[in-house]
């Protein structure tokens, strides 16, 4: 994630490589001027920027499909929600968990 993160923040600014360093809790810190977000799951790594000055938060996520908790749903999910959690199953309980993880980041 990190390397792919590299990667696009040399395409942003023209080639420089910038670093990004670690927060506290292990979130990267994006360089002043910057926003971006990572996200991996096994052996797969993506992550966005952009420019501070056109968006103010970028988020990312990657979800495998493999077993999930059968009560993630009921523990991410407002009321509102619910029943569109229940007309789309599995994936739908998946779409929102990456959602709000993305806006998390």
């Amino acid at each position: 994630g990190r390397g792919a993160a590299r990667r696009a923040l040399g395409a942003l600014v023209g080639g420089v490589d910038l670093p990004i360093l670690q927060g506290v809790r292990r979130e990267p810190l994006f360089p002043p001027g910057t926003v971006g977000s990572i996200s991996h799951k096994g052996d797969i790594g993506v992550a966005v920027v952009g420019r501070a000055s056109a968006v103010l938060a970028i988020g990312v996520d990657l979800e495998s499909l493999g077993p999930r908790r059968l009560d993630i749903g009921a523990r991410i999910a407002v009321p509102e929600e619910r029943p569109w959690l229940e007309a789309n199953g599995e994936r739908g309980t998946r779409m929102l968990f990456s959602a709000k993880e993305s806006v998390y980041k």
